[in-house]
């Protein structure tokens, strides 16, 4: 019973001050929330406590907040906000929602500081993910009517404007909707409007993002104006309208640029599809992305059409799984193993590449088809590729009609280099050159297969790597350029490699502007660079020949060898 009594008197005297404690909270709540001093005391002491500077605050927090100028520094950044509203419905976090009407800032000031590369070491290595809110957000209007960005003090060259956009995060979900912004520099202007669904808030974020941009450059140079950056641009056809000429002169210098992008997947994978048109042009890309992969590109496919109707079509893609990096050759490929490769096409209609080159080459107007090849080893060097192309119909080179196909296959890493690289190792290179020489001396000749590989390893070892490391696996070539024509057919570079060539070239000047005379080459090279042969005859005619006169007289020539490179000096012998 005295326990009783004695909690009774407890209550009867901590009741009414635990409640006038309550109270007195709740009123300093309320006077922090709901009035405007309360609101201005406690966002100045904030603000002040963490460094920064406030001032100009009007209205409240309850009601809605509206500060003229906030400073907040930090280490990695320095923001200043000016005219800064904030509004909400504070009453929906009894429903577990942050509800936000409107938070704007009319002018954002943001000075960027160097980076500190001790954190970026201590960055943790895990996936990040999203923390669990213990609400939902939803801001209906996050806006801001000026972003000025700077670096150590600097002003950088383009300003962000008329940013409008919307957020609601969810517990397992986020959306983002992009109004409007505007990118502005000396050289362009730039729009963008566009949406970003997050389908859940942790690794490896599986989003939908769509986005629509318009740029216009400002000046011939701009980056998106592609006849200033090149200026021998396929042009359009000529409007038979005259009106229509008067209003394409006058648009001239506008260089309008539209695009649209879209992308499905997450960090692991992603699908990006783009779409653009302007000054006469268009683009389609279909894109295939891991972005967590060493190489993110996996796969591409790209359909461009230029101002005067010609076009260029391909696709790529990088394939793993044909190379298993043993260095071996791969069954029905003359091409070594590889780590990865890289497949594709490439097709053009009545492509206009001497105008695209700007006249570092001769006009050519091309229609063709290939497929190609390309293989690289773990660090991404090339060790081998293949090119195969056909030529269409209407295809010409210098004024003159192409047609035929050219199929190629090399390797850069050849057996010389492998073999040298074991046989040399870590000996003098000038120990090297002597057993060269020792074993390239004429009884060499009648050693074995394996006595004659190691002495063509060493001697490999001492030329320049392209040129040892160089193999053509195949070499086959039948073009017509005009009258003149050149066919091969075969391998070059490795041992018992053969490579039958003859070209007919009555006109050189058909190959390239102001080549004097004609050409005829008949023969065979075989071998590889280390132990080699040929057998070539040619003839050549001179421009404005004239029979038993010296120096304009036609002459003709033949060429049997037989040798190899190495011994001391270094050399062909």
């Amino acid at each position: 019973m005295r326990v009783f009594r004695s909690l009774g008197r407890f209550t009867l005297v901590a009741g009414p001050v635990l409640v006038l404690l309550v109270f007195v909270l709740a009123a300093f709540l309320m006077w922090v929330l709901v009035t405007a001093p309360g609101s201005r005391w406690a966002l100045t002491t904030a603000v002040e406590a963490a460094g920064g500077r406030v001032q100009a605050i009007e209205g409240s927090v309850w009601n809605g907040l509206r500060v003229g100028e906030l400073d907040v520094d930090t280490p990695a950044v320095a923001l200043r906000f000016e005219g800064l509203t904030l509004q909400a419905d504070w009453r929906r976090l009894l429903e577990r929602q942050l509800h936000v009407h409107t938070l704007r800032a009319d002018t954002l000031w943001v000075d960027l500081k160097p980076a500190d590369d001790t954190a970026t070491e201590d960055a943790a290595t895990e996936p990040f993910s999203g923390a669990d809110l213990p609400v939902s957000v939803r801001v209906d209007a996050l806006a801001v009517g000026e972003l000025i960005l700077s670096q150590h003090g600097r002003p950088l060259p383009y300003t962000i404007g008329g940013f409008s956009s919307a957020v609601s995060v969810g517990p397992e979900r986020a959306q983002f909707w992009l109004r409007s912004l505007a990118l502005s520099s000396d050289s362009l202007e730039a729009a963008l409007e566009g949406e970003v669904q997050l389908h859940a808030l942790q690794h490896p974020w599986p989003a939908a993002v769509d986005l629509d941009v318009e740029v216009q450059g400002l000046r011939p140079a701009a980056p998106v104006c592609f006849r200033g950056m090149l200026p021998t641009l396929p042009g359009g056809a000529t409007p038979a309208d005259p009106l229509a000429g008067v209003l394409a002169g006058l648009a001239a210098d506008a260089c309008p640029v539209t695009l649209h992008a879209a992308a499905r997947g997450s960090l692991e994978s992603v699908a990006l599809t783009l779409s653009g048109s302007g000054q006469g042009m268009t683009l389609d890309a279909d894109l295939h992305l891991e972005p967590l992969r060493a190489m993110p590109l996996r796969t591409a496919q790209l359909a461009l059409v230029l101002p005067d109707g010609s076009s260029l079509k391909g696709h790529a893609g990088w394939d793993d799984t044909e190379g298993t990096g043993q260095g071996g050759e791969r069954e029905g490929s003359p091409l070594p193993e590889a780590d990865s490769v890289l497949v594709g096409e490439l097709r053009a209609e009545r492509l206009d590449a001497g105008g695209l080159a700007g006249g570092s080459i001769p006009p050519a107007v091309l229609g063709f088809d290939s497929t190609f090849r390309l293989e690289v080893d773990a660090a991404q060097t090339i060790e081998a590729g293949a090119l195969h192309v056909e030529f269409h119909e209407g295809s010409e080179w210098n004024g003159l009609p192409l047609s035929g196909r050219a199929d190629v296959a090399l390797s850069l890493v050849g057996e010389g280099t492998r073999n040298a690289g074991a046989a040399v190792g870590d000996e003098d290179a000038q120990h090297a050159k002597e057993r060269v020489h020792d074993a390239t001396a004429p009884a060499a000749n009648d050693a074995s297969p394996a006595v004659r590989d190691a002495v063509a390893s060493e001697a490999a070892a001492l030329l320049p790597a392209v040129i040892h490391d160089l193999v053509v696996h195949r070499l086959n070539l039948d073009l017509r350029l005009g009258e003149n024509r050149v066919h091969s057919e075969g391998s070059l570079g490795a041992p018992g490699s053969l490579l039958s060539l003859d070209v007919q070239a009555p006109r050189l000047a058909a190959f390239w502007p102001d080549l004097p005379g004609g050409l005829t080459v008949q023969g065979e090279l075989s071998g590889s660079l280390v132990e080699h042969g040929l057998d070539l005859k040619g003839r050549y005619v001179p421009a404005g020949s004239s029979a038993g006169v010296l120096g304009s007289a036609p002459f003709a020539a033949a060429l049997k060898a037989q040798g190899g490179w190495g011994g001391t000096p270094e050399g062909w012998r």
